[in-house]
Protein backbone atom coordinates (compact mmCIF):
# COMPACT_ATOMS: atom_id res chain seq x y z
CA UNK A 1 0.00 0.00 0.00
CA UNK A 2 1.71 3.35 -1.12
CA UNK A 3 1.30 6.78 0.59
CA UNK A 4 0.23 8.26 -2.75
CA UNK A 5 -1.85 11.60 -3.20
CA UNK A 6 -5.77 10.56 -3.60
CA UNK A 7 -5.48 11.96 -7.41
CA UNK A 8 -2.52 9.42 -7.99
CA UNK A 9 -3.70 6.29 -6.30
CA UNK A 10 -6.92 7.80 -8.35
CA UNK A 11 -4.97 7.24 -11.78
CA UNK A 12 -3.26 4.08 -10.52
CA UNK A 13 -6.67 2.51 -10.33
CA UNK A 14 -8.45 4.05 -13.76
CA UNK A 15 -5.09 2.63 -15.25
CA UNK A 16 -5.47 -0.65 -13.91
CA UNK A 17 -9.29 -1.21 -15.31
CA UNK A 18 -8.13 -0.65 -18.61
CA UNK A 19 -6.20 -3.46 -18.17
CA UNK A 20 -7.42 -7.05 -19.31
CA UNK A 21 -7.33 -9.06 -15.60
CA UNK A 22 -9.04 -6.61 -13.58
CA UNK A 23 -9.26 -8.25 -9.48
CA UNK A 24 -12.70 -9.10 -8.67
CA UNK A 25 -12.88 -7.03 -5.18
CA UNK A 26 -10.82 -3.67 -4.11
CA UNK A 27 -10.49 -2.48 -0.81
CA UNK A 28 -10.03 1.16 -0.84
CA UNK A 29 -8.78 2.26 2.81
CA UNK A 30 -8.36 5.24 4.73
CA UNK A 31 -10.27 7.93 6.28
CA UNK A 32 -10.41 10.35 3.37
CA UNK A 33 -14.16 9.42 2.29
CA UNK A 34 -15.35 11.73 -0.21
CA UNK A 35 -11.97 10.73 -1.88
CA UNK A 36 -12.63 7.40 -2.19
CA UNK A 37 -16.29 8.35 -3.02
CA UNK A 38 -15.35 10.23 -5.89
CA UNK A 39 -13.11 7.46 -7.42
CA UNK A 40 -15.18 4.60 -7.01
CA UNK A 41 -18.05 7.11 -9.26
CA UNK A 42 -15.06 7.59 -11.49
CA UNK A 43 -13.87 3.94 -12.05
CA UNK A 44 -17.72 2.74 -12.52
CA UNK A 45 -17.80 5.23 -15.40
CA UNK A 46 -15.01 3.80 -16.71
CA UNK A 47 -16.37 0.22 -16.66
CA UNK A 48 -19.72 1.49 -17.96
CA UNK A 49 -19.37 4.45 -19.99
CA UNK A 50 -20.54 3.35 -23.85
CA UNK A 51 -17.98 6.24 -25.16
CA UNK A 52 -15.42 4.94 -23.25
CA UNK A 53 -13.30 3.19 -25.91
CA UNK A 54 -12.85 6.80 -27.69
CA UNK A 55 -13.11 8.94 -24.75
CA UNK A 56 -11.02 7.19 -22.63
CA UNK A 57 -11.72 6.56 -19.38
CA UNK A 58 -15.21 8.03 -19.79
CA UNK A 59 -17.63 10.78 -21.41
CA UNK A 60 -18.67 12.24 -18.41
CA UNK A 61 -22.07 13.38 -19.85
CA UNK A 62 -23.80 10.51 -21.30
CA UNK A 63 -26.78 8.66 -19.66
CA UNK A 64 -24.75 6.37 -18.19
CA UNK A 65 -22.36 8.87 -16.53
CA UNK A 66 -24.99 11.07 -15.24
CA UNK A 67 -26.96 7.79 -13.66
CA UNK A 68 -23.97 6.32 -12.10
CA UNK A 69 -22.86 9.87 -10.44
CA UNK A 70 -26.63 9.75 -9.24
CA UNK A 71 -26.39 6.88 -7.43
CA UNK A 72 -29.30 5.72 -9.81
CA UNK A 73 -27.45 2.85 -12.43
CA UNK A 74 -29.24 -0.60 -12.57
CA UNK A 75 -26.10 -2.09 -12.74
CA UNK A 76 -24.41 -0.01 -9.64
CA UNK A 77 -25.29 -1.65 -6.51
CA UNK A 78 -24.67 0.86 -3.58
CA UNK A 79 -24.74 -0.41 0.25
CA UNK A 80 -24.88 1.93 2.48
CA UNK A 81 -26.69 2.35 5.86
CA UNK A 82 -25.06 4.75 8.05
CA UNK A 83 -28.56 4.07 10.72
CA UNK A 84 -26.84 1.03 11.44
CA UNK A 85 -24.23 -0.51 13.67
CA UNK A 86 -23.36 -3.74 11.68
CA UNK A 87 -24.04 -4.47 7.98
CA UNK A 88 -26.20 -7.34 8.50
CA UNK A 89 -26.16 -10.83 6.63
CA UNK A 90 -29.88 -10.73 4.87
CA UNK A 91 -28.40 -7.01 3.03
CA UNK A 92 -25.38 -8.67 2.66
CA UNK A 93 -26.96 -11.77 1.02
CA UNK A 94 -29.39 -9.79 -0.76
CA UNK A 95 -25.96 -8.06 -2.83
CA UNK A 96 -24.43 -10.89 -3.62
CA UNK A 97 -27.96 -12.46 -4.96
CA UNK A 98 -28.02 -9.22 -7.46
CA UNK A 99 -25.02 -9.43 -8.60
CA UNK A 100 -25.61 -12.75 -9.71
CA UNK A 101 -28.06 -11.83 -11.92
CA UNK A 102 -27.09 -11.16 -15.33
CA UNK A 103 -26.90 -7.02 -15.91
CA UNK A 104 -29.40 -5.10 -17.11
CA UNK A 105 -27.50 -2.99 -19.60
CA UNK A 106 -23.87 -3.48 -19.68
CA UNK A 107 -21.46 -6.59 -19.51
CA UNK A 108 -20.72 -6.05 -15.85
CA UNK A 109 -22.13 -5.59 -12.53
CA UNK A 110 -19.96 -3.50 -9.62
CA UNK A 111 -21.08 -3.55 -6.11
CA UNK A 112 -19.79 -0.65 -4.14
CA UNK A 113 -19.74 -1.75 0.23
CA UNK A 114 -19.41 1.90 1.90
CA UNK A 115 -17.77 1.29 5.59
CA UNK A 116 -17.56 -2.37 4.65
CA UNK A 117 -15.91 -2.86 8.67
CA UNK A 118 -19.17 -2.88 9.55
CA UNK A 119 -19.74 -6.27 8.38
CA UNK A 120 -20.05 -8.79 11.23
CA UNK A 121 -18.78 -12.92 11.65
CA UNK A 122 -21.82 -13.95 9.65
CA UNK A 123 -22.09 -11.22 6.93
CA UNK A 124 -18.61 -11.17 6.57
CA UNK A 125 -18.31 -15.57 6.18
CA UNK A 126 -21.61 -14.50 3.47
CA UNK A 127 -19.60 -12.45 1.49
CA UNK A 128 -16.64 -14.16 1.61
CA UNK A 129 -18.45 -17.22 -0.07
CA UNK A 130 -19.42 -14.80 -3.70
CA UNK A 131 -15.35 -13.36 -3.07
CA UNK A 132 -13.77 -16.42 -3.55
CA UNK A 133 -15.73 -17.15 -6.47
CA UNK A 134 -17.36 -14.29 -8.32
CA UNK A 135 -19.45 -14.32 -11.48
CA UNK A 136 -17.70 -13.06 -14.72
CA UNK A 137 -17.85 -9.11 -14.57
CA UNK A 138 -18.46 -8.61 -11.00
CA UNK A 139 -16.73 -6.12 -9.15
CA UNK A 140 -16.54 -5.57 -5.41
CA UNK A 141 -15.46 -2.19 -4.46
CA UNK A 142 -15.46 -1.94 -0.37
CA UNK A 143 -14.78 1.30 1.65
CA UNK A 144 -13.23 1.69 5.19
CA UNK A 145 -11.67 3.91 7.32
CA UNK A 146 -11.32 0.70 9.31
CA UNK A 147 -9.04 -1.72 7.91
CA UNK A 148 -7.86 -3.13 11.22
CA UNK A 149 -11.67 -4.09 11.81
CA UNK A 150 -12.29 -6.53 8.66
CA UNK A 151 -11.59 -10.23 8.60
CA UNK A 152 -8.40 -11.31 7.74
CA UNK A 153 -10.01 -13.53 4.94
CA UNK A 154 -11.58 -11.11 3.62
CA UNK A 155 -9.23 -8.98 3.76
CA UNK A 156 -6.71 -11.37 1.71
CA UNK A 157 -9.06 -11.36 -1.01
CA UNK A 158 -9.14 -7.70 -1.72
CA UNK A 159 -6.27 -6.08 -3.54
CA UNK A 160 -5.65 -3.11 -1.22
CA UNK A 161 -5.12 0.81 -2.32
CA UNK A 162 -4.42 2.85 0.47
CA UNK A 163 -5.50 6.25 0.71
CA UNK A 164 -4.19 9.40 2.16
CA UNK A 165 -4.76 10.11 5.76
CA UNK A 166 -5.98 6.46 6.45
CA UNK A 167 -3.39 5.47 9.03
CA UNK A 168 -5.21 4.03 11.96
CA UNK A 169 -4.53 5.15 15.40
CA UNK A 170 -4.96 2.00 17.28
CA UNK A 171 -3.22 -0.12 14.76
CA UNK A 172 0.04 1.44 15.97
CA UNK A 173 1.51 -0.67 19.48
CA UNK A 174 -0.27 0.70 22.48
CA UNK A 175 2.75 0.78 25.42
CA UNK A 176 -0.05 0.20 28.07
CA UNK A 177 -1.55 -2.51 26.97
CA UNK A 178 1.52 -4.48 25.62
CA UNK A 179 3.23 -4.13 28.88
CA UNK A 180 -0.01 -5.18 30.46
CA UNK A 181 0.00 -8.40 28.29
CA UNK A 182 3.68 -8.83 28.29
CA UNK A 183 3.46 -8.80 32.57
CA UNK A 184 0.83 -11.85 32.01
CA UNK A 185 2.94 -13.47 29.79
CA UNK A 186 5.95 -13.10 32.24
CA UNK A 187 4.00 -13.44 35.49
CA UNK A 188 1.02 -15.53 35.18
CA UNK A 189 -0.48 -12.76 37.21
CA UNK A 190 -4.05 -11.70 36.05
CA UNK A 191 -4.71 -9.96 38.81
CA UNK A 192 -4.00 -6.34 37.39
CA UNK A 193 -7.25 -6.74 34.88
CA UNK A 194 -9.75 -5.63 37.44
CA UNK A 195 -8.34 -2.12 37.78
CA UNK A 196 -7.99 -2.24 33.90
CA UNK A 197 -11.45 -3.40 32.88
CA UNK A 198 -14.05 -1.63 35.14
CA UNK A 199 -16.24 -0.65 32.28
CA UNK A 200 -17.64 -1.61 29.06
CA UNK A 201 -15.77 0.68 26.76
CA UNK A 202 -12.39 0.51 28.13
CA UNK A 203 -13.21 -3.78 27.95
CA UNK A 204 -14.27 -2.70 24.30
CA UNK A 205 -11.01 -0.46 23.40
CA UNK A 206 -8.53 -3.67 24.42
CA UNK A 207 -10.89 -5.93 22.31
CA UNK A 208 -10.39 -3.91 19.09
CA UNK A 209 -6.47 -3.10 19.72
CA UNK A 210 -6.57 -7.21 19.85
CA UNK A 211 -8.51 -7.65 16.71
CA UNK A 212 -6.25 -5.19 14.97
CA UNK A 213 -3.29 -7.01 16.08
CA UNK A 214 -3.99 -10.85 15.41
CA UNK A 215 -4.88 -9.09 12.50
CA UNK A 216 -1.92 -7.67 11.54
CA UNK A 217 0.04 -11.22 12.85
CA UNK A 218 -2.20 -13.08 10.37
CA UNK A 219 -1.47 -10.76 7.11
CA UNK A 220 1.53 -8.29 7.99
CA UNK A 221 3.83 -10.06 5.11
CA UNK A 222 1.00 -8.92 3.04
CA UNK A 223 0.03 -5.31 4.74
CA UNK A 224 3.66 -4.44 5.06
CA UNK A 225 3.18 -3.44 8.44
CA UNK A 226 4.14 -5.64 11.84
CA UNK A 227 2.01 -5.81 14.77
CA UNK A 228 3.42 -5.43 18.18
CA UNK A 229 5.97 -8.05 19.93
CA UNK A 230 3.52 -9.35 21.67
CA UNK A 231 1.60 -10.81 19.06
CA UNK A 232 4.24 -11.31 16.87
CA UNK A 233 5.11 -15.27 17.67
CA UNK A 234 1.36 -16.64 16.23
CA UNK A 235 1.26 -18.85 13.62
CA UNK A 236 -1.01 -17.55 10.69
CA UNK A 237 -3.80 -19.72 11.31
CA UNK A 238 -3.44 -19.24 15.00
CA UNK A 239 -3.67 -15.52 14.36
CA UNK A 240 -6.76 -16.07 12.52
CA UNK A 241 -8.48 -18.23 14.83
CA UNK A 242 -7.74 -15.68 17.90
CA UNK A 243 -8.64 -13.03 15.23
CA UNK A 244 -11.91 -14.29 15.15
CA UNK A 245 -12.13 -15.00 18.86
CA UNK A 246 -11.85 -11.43 19.47
CA UNK A 247 -14.48 -10.83 17.03
CA UNK A 248 -17.14 -12.75 19.06
CA UNK A 249 -15.63 -11.57 22.03
CA UNK A 250 -16.92 -7.96 21.17
CA UNK A 251 -20.33 -9.18 20.35
CA UNK A 252 -20.63 -10.75 23.87
CA UNK A 253 -19.19 -8.05 25.62
CA UNK A 254 -21.93 -5.56 23.81
CA UNK A 255 -24.92 -7.98 25.97
CA UNK A 256 -23.07 -8.67 29.03
CA UNK A 257 -22.90 -6.89 32.15
CA UNK A 258 -19.72 -7.78 33.43
CA UNK A 259 -17.45 -7.17 30.87
CA UNK A 260 -14.64 -7.16 33.17
CA UNK A 261 -15.20 -11.02 33.73
CA UNK A 262 -15.33 -12.05 30.11
CA UNK A 263 -12.13 -9.97 29.46
CA UNK A 264 -10.55 -12.23 32.33
CA UNK A 265 -11.48 -15.24 31.09
CA UNK A 266 -10.56 -14.48 27.25
CA UNK A 267 -7.09 -13.18 28.10
CA UNK A 268 -6.55 -16.43 30.55
CA UNK A 269 -7.40 -18.61 27.52
CA UNK A 270 -5.48 -17.12 25.00
CA UNK A 271 -2.17 -16.23 26.72
CA UNK A 272 -1.62 -18.93 29.26
CA UNK A 273 -1.44 -21.26 26.21
CA UNK A 274 1.48 -18.83 25.05
CA UNK A 275 3.78 -18.75 28.34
Amino acid sequence: MEALKAQDIEKKLLAYLATDRVHPALLLAGSAKEAKLKTVRRMAKALLCPKRLDLPPFCGVCSTCRRVEAGTHPDVIWVSDPEEDTLKIDRVREVCHQMELTPVEGDCKIAIVEDCHRMNTASSNAFLKTLEEPAPGRHFWLLTPQIGNLLPTVLSRCLVFQFPDGAEVDSQPNPEWDGMLKDILRTGDFGALGQHFKDKEKCLELVHYLQVQWRLSALHPHLGTAPSEVFQSASFWEALMLFDEAVQLEGRLRSNANPGLLVESHLRETLSERR
